[in-house]
């Protein structure tokens, strides 16, 4: 499976989806078929040359109740620069579906074992323009609804946190709580984190891609790779960039490592097992010879 975190054109026109379709079919071809593509847009997937003074008046309109959810219709507007990519990724399909709106969308897999793959593809360029600032972007507010804990869990959206706007916190939250994976892209720095949240005992893992190919001619190229095992909830991870002649691992976890899996926890503490309570409750203090060691039951403070 190939999950592209966007920014696949320059600037949202078929030729440039065309160029990419070729590409990704080489990719695929060594892999007889069974190689499937997850595509999420950026902001350079969106045709601005196709933008029109409505959307440039909605976009205004949404910004201004940015946790408001948006109207089917309007949605449709909105994305209307993005009329080739949503061509595009339809395209890529290969017998595979797709499921949800331009908004939010959700490709779903089979592993070579069975166990059924999630890709969750948020559209965080749905309100871009040319000049966006950090901050300026926003989720709509309905995706929150329609995420649920699934079974293994991808979710993908181009830009990421410091873009959106503050309003998008809710659907962040949600997200956490589901994804076992969340990878974005837009800034062209590769970064890898885990984080925690002791109110929800969630942890989550983000991925933060470099570019493939940049745009300004720098030569820069990377890419990641990760195998994932949700029997023992572990992955490795590799990162590969190019020198000029091929792609060299410039970083190799070579040891398994912890994958916290979403959809194998349970909210809050597990059952307590006796033998995990008769742990808690021992002091290690020596007792009587007739009780034995003293346990926290037996001691009392008594309150000022």
């Amino acid at each position: 499976m190939c999950v592209v975190s966007g920014d696949i054109s320059f600037s949202g026109n078929v030729e440039q989806f065309d160029l990419v379709r070729t590409f990704l079919s080489s990719i695929a071809a060594p892999f007889d078929g069974a190689m499937r593509f997850a595509l999420v847009p950026g902001n350079h997937d969106v045709d601005f040359g196709q933008a029109n003074a409505a959307r440039d008046a909605l976009l205004k309109t949404v910004l201004q109740s940015p946790s408001e959810k948006i109207d089917e219709s309007i949605l449709e507007i909105l994305a209307g620069p993005q009329r080739q990519f949503f061509a595009f990724r339809d395209s890529m399909l290969h017998g595979g579906k797709v499921t949800g709106d331009v908004a939010a969308y959700a490709y779903e897999f089979s592993a070579g074992s069975g166990e059924r793959v999630v890709v969750r593809c948020l559209n965080s360029a749905l309100l871009s323009s040319l000049k966006e600032m950090p901050g300026s972007l926003v989720l709509a507010s309905q995706v929150a609804d329609r995420l649920a804990r699934e079974c293994f869990t991808i979710t993908a959206f181009h830009h990421p946190y410091n873009w959106l706007n503050p309003a998008s916190k809710k659907i962040v939250r949600v997200l956490e709580d589901t994804s076992d994976i969340i990878l974005t892209g837009h800034e062209h720095e590769h970064e890898r984190s885990v984080k925690y949240r002791p109110e929800s005992y969630t942890s989550t893992t983000y991925i933060e891609a470099a570019a493939l190919q940049r745009h300004d001619g720098s030569g820069d190229s990377a890419f990641n790779v990760l195998l994932a095992d949700t029997e023992s909830a572990s992955y490795r991870f590799y990162h590969f960039e190019w020198d000029g002649n091929i792609y060299t691992s410039a970083s190799i976890v070579a040891e398994w490592e912890p994958l916290p899996l979403q959809s194998a926890r349970s909210s809050g503490f597990g059952e307590v097992t006796a033998d995990f309570s008769v742990w808690l409750n021992d002091t290690e203090i020596p007792g009587e010879a007739k009780r034995g060691k003293r346990t926290l039951s037996d001691i009392f403070l008594y309150p000022n």
